[in-house]
């Protein structure tokens, strides 16, 4: 947890775990910062390249005892058609959601304990597009069950 403080003479500070005064905008303390007010979160990113076909991993099987936490997706889809959102088992995790020729979304969610999607327990992250390609990026978060 990251404490907010202020101190006798008026400056404010930032606390880590350890109740460590850190410096937010030194690079060798921002993962600290980052992970803090993520409640212990490790937030990462990864491409998305999903041509038409089926459907598409974007996040592998996290492992047993564990899911998948999707708090941003942005893309655009190089033809008009739909594109879903899925567990690894085809499970629906979103709507088919219609796209214009190059049409695109960006969502994100701006509170750590509210993702967008969830996935089903020690299951990967799909995504299906009915045509052309779906390109963009996603931010995901691997936690425990």
């Amino acid at each position: 947890m990251v404490d907010v403080y202020e101190v006798n003479n008026g400056n404010s500070g930032v606390l880590n775990k350890d109740d460590t005064r850190i410096n937010p905008s030194t690079e060798e303390k921002q993962d600290d910062l980052i992970a803090a007010i993520a409640g212990g979160v490790t937030m990462q990113t990864c491409p998305i390249n999903a041509e038409n076909g089926g459907y598409r991993t974007l996040v592998a099987d996290p492992g047993s005892g564990k899911k998948i936490l999707v708090y941003h997706i942005t893309g655009t889809n190089s033809a008009a058609g739909t594109v879903t959102f899925a567990d690894g088992d085809e499970t629906a995790l979103s709507g088919a959601m219609s796209f214009n020729l190059n049409g695109g979304l960006s969502v994100c969610s701006s509170n750590v304990a509210i993702p967008l999607l969830i996935c089903t327990a020690n299951e990967a992250f799909t995504v299906s597009a009915s045509a052309g390609t779906f390109k963009g990026m996603l931010t995901y978060a691997v936690v425990d069950a």
